[in-house]
């Protein structure tokens, strides 16, 4: 560095000072010990603030965006990763970061550590299906519904059924069964049903598959 740049007032010091600076500044960022960006969690809380925020014209980000889905306050800002860590704690291995509602906000009442199957499970109803329920298609001429349902990447056939409540009713009892609960599309729109199916399993009722119709 130019002595110059010492009289004109431009500079502090030789550099040692910067470092120092940077050296504190970095020191902050640890959390037990460790850097932030040192954890796996940084780059899952990253993406999360990036694809509520960023304008892209991807489509997976624009369905955040355009549904108006944001970050809560603590953990949507720079320092916010500590608060984001403390409060989710640290993700096990295979886990992804998961908003229990599809509909709200990230944030520590809504967020939870899942499997990727689970994560795939608890999604939005898709633009393309043409009965109204995840896991409830359109069947043939003797039998105008069936239902359907996903685990690891495996899809499990339920049966074909006359009416549309006979194979949601399928559907439904598989997801308890299969999964522990029942997506939040089934509890708002059909909680009925729902409750019905949930009163089936937990009363071990003997004729639990009496709704299944044979497969064709």
């Amino acid at each position: 560095m130019e002595f110059s740049y010492f009289k004109k007032g431009r500079a502090k010091s030789c550099g040692c000072l910067q470092k120092q600076e940077v050296g504190r500044f970095k020191e902050t960022l640890k959390i037990n010990g460790i850097y932030a960006t040192d954890y796996r969690e940084y780059s899952i809380w990253r993406e999360m603030r990036n694809r509520t925020t960023i304008s892209k014209t991807d489509k997976s980000v624009r369905n955040y965006q355009d549904r108006n889905i944001r970050v809560c306050k603590e953990w949507d800002k720079s320092s916010g990763f500590r608060a984001f860590i403390t409060d989710m704690g640290r993700c096990p291995e295979g886990y992804e970061l998961d908003r229990i509602d599809v509909t709200g906000d990230y944030c520590k009442e809504n967020c939870r550590w899942i499997s990727r199957s689970v994560n795939q499970f608890n999604k939005n109803l898709s633009d393309k299906n043409s009965t109204g329920a995840i896991g409830v298609g359109k069947g043939n001429t003797k039998f105008k519904y069936r239902a359907y349902i996903s685990k690891d990447g495996v899809r499990q056939d339920l049966g074909y059924y006359v009416t549309f409540n006979s194979a949601l009713e399928a559907r439904i009892i598989a997801e308890i069964k299969l999964y522990g609960f029942v997506t939040k599309e089934k509890l708002d729109k059909y909680s009925d049903i729902v409750e019905y199916c949930q009163a089936m399993i937990t009363s071990e009722f003997p004729t639990l598959n009496v709704h299944y119709t044979e497969e064709i």
